[in-house]
Parts: C-alpha cells; structure tokens; sequence
C-alpha cells in the first residue's frame, strides 16, 4: 500500500483525531448543516468537485508528507517592522499571479504548490518579463526525492527546484490527473528541448511563524505552506476556515499568496487550492491566521527565482 496516508504512519506522525470510514461520502449533509447553524466564521455547502467521491477518493488528494522531526530544519529570516495588515498578491501583482490549477486525483499538492510559487515569483522578479506556468509534471515525473502522485516534501520539492529545475506547461503538459505518473522526459511533449526554470542555489527556506509568512510574502511573492486537512474542510464554501467537524484524512499544500481580516471571522490567509474553480471560492480560500490553524504556520517553504543575468 504505497499512499502518502502510509508514508505518513510509517513516520509516526500521522494519528485521527475522529475515526473516518473510508467508503462513506465526503459530503456530509448533517455535517454542512450542523456547521452553518452555528456563526462560526464560515460556509459549509456541497461543493461540485468532490459530488459523488468518497474519503478514501478525496484522501488521494493530500500529498503533502512533513519532514522527520530530525531532519526539519526551521530557518529564521529577518522580519519586517511595519507589515501591512492586510496584503493581496493579486492586487500588488495583478498580471503575474496565475490561474487556479486543479491537480485531479494525484497527491501532487506538495509539485503545484511549489511550481505556482516559484512561477510566480519569476514573474514579480522580473517585473513581468519572465512570465510563465511551470510544468508540475517535470516535477511529479522526475523528482525521484519525492512520490509522485503517492505525495512529496515540500523542502525536496523545492531542493529538486533549485538542482533540476523544471520546464513549462507549454513543453510538458499536466497529464497525472488520474494517478498515473508518466516517465521522466527528457524532451518536450513535441520533442524540442526543454528550457528548464531553477530557485537560486541555496535560496530555499522553511519558516513557521505568522511574520516571517508574510515578510517573505509581501518581499518576493508567494510561498508554499501545508496544513492538516479534516473532513470538513472538503465542504468549505466561504469565510474564515477554522475546523469544526469530522477527522483527520491527511496532509495537504497549497500557495499563500496573503492575510486580510474579516469582521466575522477574524484575522486569515488568503491561499490558492489546486482543486479547480468548483470548490470554495473558486478555487481560493481563507484559513484563520495567528494561531497556527491546522497546522498552517508549520511548515511554510519558499525560494528565489533564478532569473538570468
């Protein structure tokens, strides 16, 4: 049984808070209506991409795998004085952060969270001349660090980015969405050579305080973060995330890309999901930001674009 839900147990790190039946429904009707009969800062509603999936279907989407306690190094980088209380990279960057991507069912969270950063920090780096999508494929097929759709680290993702870099979406297209993972190419999909795209040598950092999230936000661009995902989440609709219902069904990634403050909710991250335009709010979605919700202000991992002289 080789799944990121495997991965996770074999390190020790993965324990349910709640007992989860896998072939049972992710959408849960009495779950959804328990959550929105209470103001708990957020929607719950039956969103399109997961109709008709079970746990065990939805599971399949939570790639992210934490490093063994041992080998997790924490970097700490000098913070701003004065952060902004609220920042959208959409807003400061309008025309160099990309679409919502939808990984399909692969655990590849841990590739499109660190390609759709780094793709958009070659983009704010230089100053939009470099804009471009990067290819997740090339790092699903050849980061051999990683598993594939059976889930990955972010720091090796971003360590595989900084070694072999990768290629476009133009030269190597999305094709995993089934769980299937190609073979590593060495060509484009027409059979040109590849231009590969690289993070700076040495420039990756992993942070976990809610300061140096957004000093390296608000410098640079976007980052990749991950975060415990329960089954309530799946439902998510609107508002300010905080868990509220159902167990633990894995680990998952996704791109930061700012905070704001909601008179409702409270303080939160805006951050970019690849689950397609069919969930939450169009793809994006807020999660509470301060108190280390879900574990979202563990593991955040960034790099810089390698932009040529």
């Amino acid at each position: 049984m080789k799944t990121a839900l495997f991965v996770l147990a074999i390190l020790g790190v993965f324990t349910l808070t709640q007992a989860i039946d896998g072939s049972a429904p992710v959408l849960d009707d009495n779950m959804i209506n328990e959550i929105n009969s209470v103001n708990g800062g957020w929607v719950a509603g039956r969103n399109a991409r997961f109709e008709g999936m079970t746990m065990n279907e939805a599971r399949q989407l939570l790639g992210a795998i934490p490093f063994p306690s041992h080998k997790h190094k924490i970097d700490k980088i000098p913070v701003l004085k004065d952060i902004p209380e609220t920042f959208d990279a959409r807003k400061q960057w309008p025309t160099c952060i990309h679409a919502i991507r939808d990984q399909g069912q692969c655990g590849s969270c841990w590739a499109f969270g660190a390609t759709e950063s780094l793709e958009d920090r070659f983009c704010i780096a230089s100053k939009g001349k470099t804009n471009i999508q990067l290819s997740e494929q090339a790092m699903v097929s050849c980061d051999k660090t990683d598993y594939g759709c059976q889930g990955g680290y972010l720091k090796n993702a971003w360590l595989f980015l900084e070694k072999t870099g990768v290629t476009t979406e133009a030269c190597q297209k999305y094709v995993s969405g089934s769980g299937a993972e190609p073979p590593c190419k060495k060509t484009c999909d027409n059979g040109s050579a590849p231009t590969y795209y690289f993070a700076v040598k040495g420039s990756s950092k992993t942070v976990e305080t809610e300061e140096e999230m957004q000093t390296a936000i608000y410098t640079d661009g976007p980052i990749e973060s991950s975060f415990s995902v329960y089954q309530d989440f799946f439902s998510y609709k609107s508002g300010v995330y905080k868990h509220k219902s159902g167990g633990l069904a894995g680990l998952h990634a996704i791109k930061v890309l700012g905070w704001g403050d909601d008179t409702t909710g409270g303080k939160y991250w805006i951050c970019a999901n690849s689950w397609g335009l069919s969930w939450g709010q169009s793809g994006i979605f807020w999660i509470a930001r301060g108190i280390d919700e879900c574990g979202i202000e563990d593991d955040s991992v960034f790099g810089d674009a390698k932009i040529a002289p």
